[in-house]
């Protein structure tokens, strides 16, 4: 049994990921995870690969058949058998409770003939993946790589996509996609560009005259401007998402929600003035998915984009699996969605399709990704996919989170400063991630169907792919990375206490965060959550980053809204936006905000569920007025004042103030809340 470490890079060990930003990086050889062998089931190992286990008592050994070859593995022994070939393991078979255990590095190996080069990546895929999963509890994942100058495809299933039936994923086991649906919905648009039925900078009233949106009540804005490149780039102002109007519903679909979206839009306001922010936004690419119907169908949105793709899409791309609306025929091919690996959840049905609703395998996704990568006209006209990729002329908030947005794609340089091109998606116990790199023609797709697949789909497609462009490259040198802002030989320097608190205040994020100067003279990163504070003090460097447990800082300022704003970066490369300075005397409680103190929660109709379990709002320890959603999402700051008569920036209207004077109940974005 040929073991080849040439080119290998194997990921960081989970548990390392998990701790350190959620990331994978190019890391150790094999000698050094030997020195710590983890084990998993041998039985879940080979039947994952879609091998047949069988147990012989008499002489002690696990005989597992996998495609030609005939594999025994002697408990205790570091010895096993290929078809009758003697082949050394790193760690030995053990038994424990009756059941058998192999170790990570040796059930690598079993997946790694016909690597064609990349025996590295997709030995460090296999370890990691199993990992990933016996570590967050995650029952089923499903992996592509693709390289389109060679013609290498791999597909392959991990783990179950169901527990209960003992049903393996493979290849053709069909995922949740979520907002990786948002790059066809644009390859859709593109094609009627090229049709001549659109044109990207014509506003989209013209072709739907029932949209409509009110101006933000601070910001303002006029619906009648925008246009289908400003949707497709995140930039058209409007309201991000609606909750309620059985948008999510369970046992089945509700197209009249789709049908009636331009309806329920009408009633509620813009966040910005178009054309000036990014602001990552589903309804966006429902009035997209909308258009296509519009122009093509006769009618009935929900049915009329879904033939649409069925047609223009799937048909073109050989994707013979994939649907935005699943029908009995997919069902026994879904895997189905878990909260852990032990408690399935209820399938929830999506019915804003072109924002989130797309299905798929991993055969039908290395499909479309050989397509992407080669541009060859199959979808789109030559060159089109390319100018698709490239980054729209955004302000500074495009680089948070090091996320740059084209049309439908996603540009994105992680932390470490690994560029890559594509789109990720989450959607009801699905997670998954698509990234492609251009230049060295390669592309990764991972699914999983865990409540935790937050932590590993993306994280472990990034892995997938920083490996793959070794093993094709043969170094470190093929990786596409960003020049480092930070000096890797810069010292700690002393700083005024004038300069430290200068940087002082609210900073706005994924949560919010503040920056104070303690007693002991440190600057410190404070961030609340439900449990506590989080505390990271902040050393000033030689090369005007500030160093922490969490990484470097920096602080830059940049032109926002017109005036000069402090913005917090993070990372080597020092261009990641995390937050944003705002007044913090904006977001102080006043007595106006008592009478919202309190949890609020759904209220679905028959049918509907909640993305949304509650509203929570409350004052912290330093009178700032805040808000969350769930007991796991971060804590945000919100203007402090709310009356009867004003209106909430996040769509809140129809308020019920009890004879205490506490709101008891209001209606947002089409669900109503109550007080609990």
């Amino acid at each position: 049994m040929k073991r080849s470490f040439k080119k290998f890079a194997a990921v960081a060990l989970c548990l390392v990921m998990l701790v350190s930003s959620v990331q994978i990086a190019v890391a150790a050889a094999p000698d050094e995870q030997m020195q710590n062998p983890l084990y998993m089931p041998l039985r879940f190992v080979f039947e994952s690969g879609g091998a047949e286990v069988d147990w012989d008592p008499d002489r002690f050994v696990v005989i597992a058949e996998l495609g030609d070859t005939v594999f025994e593995f002697f408990i205790g022994n570091m010895n096993a058998r290929a078809n009758g070939e003697v082949f050394a393991l790193s760690h030995p078979v053990i038994m424990d409770g009756g059941v058998t255990f192999i170790s990570y590095l040796d059930a690598s190996f079993l997946f790694t003939e016909d690597a064609a080069g990349f025996d590295g990546t997709i030995f460090a895929t296999v370890s990691t993946a199993f990992q990933l999963m016996q570590t967050l509890s995650i029952p089923g994942a499903t992996v592509a790589l693709v390289d389109i100058d060679s013609g290498f495809t791999w597909t392959q299933g991990f783990g179950f996509a169901d527990v209960e039936n003992e049903i393996f994923v493979n290849e053709n086991t069909i995922f949740g996609l979520g907002s990786i649906a948002k790059t066809f919905t644009a390859i859709a648009v593109m094609q009627l560009v090229e049709e001549g039925l659109v044109n990207l900078d014509t506003p989209i009233v013209e072709y739907l005259p029932d949209f409509s949106i009110q101006p933000s009540p601070l910001l303002g804005g006029d619906y009648r401007n925008i246009t289908p490149r400003m949707l497709l780039t995140h930039t058209s102002g409007i309201l991000p998402n609606i909750l309620g109007y059985n948008s999510v519903t369970e046992n089945e679909y509700y197209p009249d929600f789709f049908n009636n979206f331009l309806e329920h839009l009408s009633s509620y306001f813009m966040n910005t003035p178009e054309d000036q922010v990014f602001t990552y936004n589903n309804n966006g690419f429902n009035l997209l998915g909308i258009l296509v119907a519009e122009l093509t169908g006769d009618g009935d949105y929900f049915d009329d984009f879904a033939a649409y793709m069925d047609e223009n899409l799937f048909a073109r791309a050989d994707m013979t699996s994939s649907t935005f609306v699943l029908g009995p025929a997919h069902m026994p091919y879904l895997a189905r969605p878990y909260i852990d690996v032990d408690t399935p959840a209820t399938p929830l049905f999506m019915n804003s399709l072109p924002t989130g609703g797309l299905f798929s395998t991993a055969y039908d996704m290395a499909n479309f990704m050989e397509i992407i990568l080669a541009d060859d006209g199959t979808l789109v006209r030559p060159g089109t996919i390319g100018r698709m990729m490239q980054a729209h002329d955004f302000d500074f908030t495009t680089t948070l989170g090091g996320l740059e947005y084209g049309l439908g794609f996603m540009r994105m340089v992680s932390m470490d400063g690994f560029r890559t091109t594509g789109h990720n998606g989450a959607v009801f116990y699905y997670y998954a991630d698509m990234i492609l790199d251009v230049e060295n023609g390669l592309g990764v797709f991972v699914a999983v169907n865990g409540a935790n697949g937050l932590f590993a789909a993306s994280p472990l497609a990034s892995a997938i792919l920083m490996n793959a462009v070794v093993d094709k490259t043969g170094g470190m040198e093929g990786l596409n990375l960003a020049t480092p802002r930070a000096d890797a030989a810069a010292e700690l320097v002393e700083m005024p206490i004038e300069e430290l608190q200068a940087l002082e205040g609210l900073f706005i994020g994924q949560n919010y965060m503040l920056l104070e100067v303690h007693d002991n003279g440190l600057l410190t990163l404070v961030i609340p959550g439900i449990s506590g504070e989080s505390l990271f003090p902040l050393n000033p460097m030689s090369d005007g980053s500030f160093y922490s447990a969490a990484g470097r800082f920096w602080f830059d300022e940049m032109e926002i809204d017109g005036e000069l704003g402090l913005v917090m970066k993070q990372g080597d490369l020092g261009r990641h936006i995390i937050a944003v300075r705002a007044p913090i005397e904006n977001f102080m409680a006043t007595e106006e905000f008592e009478p919202w103190i309190g949890t609020f929660v759904p209220q679905p109709r028959s049918g509907e569920i909640s993305l949304i379990s509650s509203f929570t709002y409350s004052v912290d320890s330093r009178g700032i007025a805040t808000m969350t959603t769930t007991q796991i999402a971060p804590i945000m700051p919100i203007t402090a004042v709310h009356t009867a008569d004003e209106v909430f920036l996040m769509g809140v209207e129809n308020i019920i103030f009890g004879n205490d004077g506490r709101a008891q109940s209001f209606d947002l974005i089409g669900m109503r809340f109550v007080r609990q």
